[in-house]
């Protein structure tokens, strides 16, 4: 065991600025994937996505 250890979540995303921020830039990635057609910014998983589906 830890006794000086206090293990808490990641925070950053429930900032009230996260908050009201996330649905314009989720509506902002969103259009440039469709109208761009490229990948998006922040995928982790590329090699799962087929983005020639997509397109």
């Amino acid at each position: 065991t830890l006794d000086n250890c206090t293990v808490t979540t990641h925070m950053a995303g429930t900032t009230k600025d996260a908050l009201l921020n996330a649905p314009k830039l989720l509506a902002q990635r969103m259009l440039c994937l469709v109208q761009e057609g490229g990948e998006p910014r922040f995928l982790v998983n590329k090699e799962e996505v087929g983005f020639h589906r997509l397109r």
